[in-house]
């Protein structure tokens, strides 16, 4: 594969590998193995939805890298960067197939792992621990996640189309809402006009609830008919080239509860508060803050425990990178120009309502660009 049929130019693929570099660098780190389907696919462009199966890159300080894949998929590896390839077969050992490609790197002590890769099991990590004796295996887990926080300028591109589409998609469920439509036929309204816009396969499907399923935490659609008086939460996601874009809406079949309009309506003021505080410098504790001084003021709690959280490359079972970036209480990390948020303050009503209004915020150097853009408000549909 030619590097003009890749997703990003070769000197993208060369900053991005330098920068995990360095960071190794300050942690004397020879060899990494990169398990994560997330950063495989950034330091490479390889890509799959055969994850499940055992895969790794091997990324040395210096010299070219080596990337392991299952047979099937070799072709996947020829399409991404990496020149030096191998495969294993189903019933191969491929703990010794790692092991061995290790070997075939000179002068290697200190080996970099990525404790946290949900891909990485511990019999795998327990046996490469033993077998790469008398080399160290050292937690790296998150230094290619942290570098992936700042976004390239193509990256940004993928995003704002994931938000666009995304924006269309909120649109298409809003409109499909009435009383004795089915939370199935919204979801799919909304899943084929994004695969039409060019939306890929999300990192989380589509969070579609209404009525008495309100309660239930990352509820899917169900065959559940709306009918008057239901609150429907709608949080759904674009996602192009795996870069993906999220926004929530909340609205109400009619007629209209008066504290669900008050709720809706300190959210959206939550929400535009958070947005205007959004800048380079801002750290995460301050603008949780920002948000949450709202909620509180008009009476509604218990707070959520985030109020934001980057977005980026994602594979399921995530579209986010929360695990390197929360808006959390009391957070001291600063937001850089590049960076990507998903904002999502809320209030619960329980039984009866989940309330939630997001956008997803590009960081800039004068400050934010809103990116998602359907109408922000509560609306009351027939």
């Amino acid at each position: 594969m030619n590097d003009a049929e890749r997703l990003f130019k070769p000197a993208e693929y060369a900053r991005r590998v330098t920068l995990v570099r360095d960071a190794m660098r300050s942690r004397g780190i020879d060899l990494m193995l990169v398990h994560t389907p997330e950063n495989l696919f950034y330091l490479s462009g390889y890509d799959t939805s055969g994850y499940f199966a055992y895969q790794f890159l091997a990324l040395p300080i210096k010299g070219e890298p080596e990337i392991l894949t299952r047979r099937g998929e070799a072709e996947n590896a020829r399409r991404s960067t990496v020149e030096k390839r191998s495969v294993y077969f189903d019933l191969d050992d491929v703990v010794a197939k790692t092991v061995e490609i290790v070997r075939r790197f000179p002068d290697v002590r200190r080996i970099g792992i990525e404790k946290n890769s949900w891909f990485l099991t511990v019999e795998v990590y327990e046996r490469l621990r033993r077998e790469l004796e008398p080399a160290q295996l050292v937690d790296v887990s998150n230094i290619v996640d942290t570098v992936r926080l700042v976004k390239s300028a193509p990256e940004i591109d993928l995003t704002r189309e994931a938000a666009n589409i995304a924006t269309q998609i909120m649109a298409k469920g809003i409109d499909s809402a009435r009383v004795g439509a089915t939370e199935n036929s919204i979801a799919a309204a909304i899943s084929a006009t994004g695969i039409a816009l060019g939306s890929d396969y999300t990192g989380i499907p589509h969070l579609i609830k209404s009525g008495e399923r309100n309660p239930i935490g990352h509820a899917q659609w169900s065959r559940r008919r709306l009918d008057s008086g239901d609150v429907l939460f709608m949080e759904l996601s674009g996602c192009v080239s795996r870069y993906s874009a999220a926004t929530m809406r909340t609205c109400q079949i009619r007629p209209e509860d008066k504290q669900v309009r008050k709720a809706s309506e300190t959210v959206i003021t939550a929400l535009d508060q958070l947005i205007a505080a959004i800048k380079p410098g801002a750290t995460t504790g301050d603008l949780y803050n920002v948000a949450v001084s709202e909620i509180v003021k008009a009476g509604f709690g218990p707070t959520p425990r985030r109020m934001g959280y980057s977005l980026g490359i994602g594979y399921p079972p995530r579209w986010g990178e929360w695990h390197v970036l929360d808006l959390q209480p009391n957070g001291q990390a600063e937001l850089k120009s590049g960076m990507i948020l998903h904002l999502i303050p809320g209030v619960v009503l329980n039984p009866r309502a989940t309330i939630g209004f997001s956008e997803t915020v590009l960081v800039t150097d004068a400050g934010n660009e809103v990116l998602t853009g359907y109408d922000r408000e509560f609306k009351v549909v027939s």
